[in-house]
């Protein structure tokens, strides 16, 4: 029915709705470029991990005031070869005003490839703890700017894994932002 009227869409806004599996399974997911969601209050999760494949197109993500929501990417190994694919065209992904948010990928990274990010921009996000896995950050060659701004639970940039140190990615071009606003 909804790919019918628009089977060439490739934004969807979604403003003051509730999300579930059917609301995404209507929608023609492995179409889609830019997805941004403002105030969908029963959220938990944005991108459960049986929809990962069809993210394959998305390269924006805006994400805004949805105050239950836990995890934005929910990732899973079942069905997946060896290629890191996952997310590969995203560029762009701004978190903002996510007062539960622990996650931005929950669950195995090793086949998520962040190659084409280049802007991510996190606010006020309290009980965000980290952002990248370690495999995560081997991938990012085009991250320019990284802001943070009001996270104050955020312990690290990249988790340790396996007893790795915590490891903070070298590159003249990433241009980090860490501000606690002052009333």
């Amino acid at each position: 029915m909804f790919e019918d009227r628009y089977p060439t869409s490739t934004r969807l806004m979604l403003v003051g709705t509730s999300l579930n599996a059917k609301t995404f399974e209507q929608l023609f997911l492995h179409k889609l470029e830019s997805v941004d969601v403002w105030r969908c209050g029963d959220v938990l999760t944005l991108f459960p991990a049986r929809f990962q494949q069809d993210l394959k197109n998305l390269k924006e993500v805006i994400v805004h005031s949805c105050k239950s929501l836990e995890e934005v990417f929910e990732l899973s190994d079942e069905g997946r070869s060896e290629e890191k694919e996952l997310l590969s065209s995203l560029k762009e992904l701004h978190l903002k005003r996510l007062p539960e948010l622990k996650y931005i990928w929950k669950g195995p990274t090793r086949n998520v490839n962040l190659q084409s990010l280049i802007k991510l921009e996190l606010y006020s996000l309290h009980k965000l703890i980290f952002i990248f896995t370690t495999s995560l950050a081997q991938s990012l060659p085009k991250l320019d700017k990284l802001f943070i701004i009001d996270c104050g639970e955020l312990k690290h940039i990249i988790r340790e894994e396996n007893g790795e140190r915590e490891i903070i990615p070298e590159s003249p071009r990433i241009k980090i932002s860490r501000y606690t606003w002052m009333w």
